[in-house]
């Protein structure tokens, strides 16, 4: 019994593109032009996504570190220049938080001891705006995360 691998009895892209007339060849090409633009699409996803979990790993390392003040000034300096999707949710919520407790302390709410800040408790409100806050950063970095995933749906 000889053995005939398929792929040398099937003829190729190549082949399809010099037997066909001009509507066969712009398929062809169309679609090779399509295939490159899902690859590229790929990659550059996967990147983001990557890029992006790697930041997050990075910023919660530093977060774990710091157990003394979740309002830290490197914190949330650091929140602010990464990129990654938990800083920009962490950064949000800390200046939601940080406005209330200089909303109270105006108003006698808060007040200081050696240098330590003790915040009165949040109200209910307060409270639903935080979480408001945090609930449309979230919002926000989903979206971004999701970019181009209906135009990799489609080309795929």
């Amino acid at each position: 019994m000889k053995f005939f691998p398929l792929f040398a009895a099937t003829p190729g892209v190549y082949y399809a593109y010099e037997n066909s007339d001009t509507v066969g060849k712009a398929v062809v090409l169309l679609l090779i032009f399509g295939s490159i633009l899902t690859w590229t699409t790929m990659v550059d996803k996967w990147m983001s996504l990557h890029r992006a979990g790697k930041l997050s790993g990075r910023f919660l390392a530093r977060f774990r570190e710091n157990d003394r003040n979740i309002a830290t000034s490197s914190l949330v300096r650091c929140g602010r220049e990464d990129a990654s999707p938990i800083a920009a949710i962490y950064c949000a919520g800390v200046s939601k938080l940080l406005e209330f407790y200089q909303q109270g302390q105006s108003r006698s709410g808060i007040y200081q001891t050696n240098n330590t800040i003790v915040p009165c408790r949040l109200s209910d409100a307060q409270y639903n705006a935080i979480e408001a806050v945090l609930e449309q950063e979230i919002s926000s970095q989903i979206q971004e995360l999701e970019t181009k995933i209906g135009l990799l749906a489609t080309l795929v």
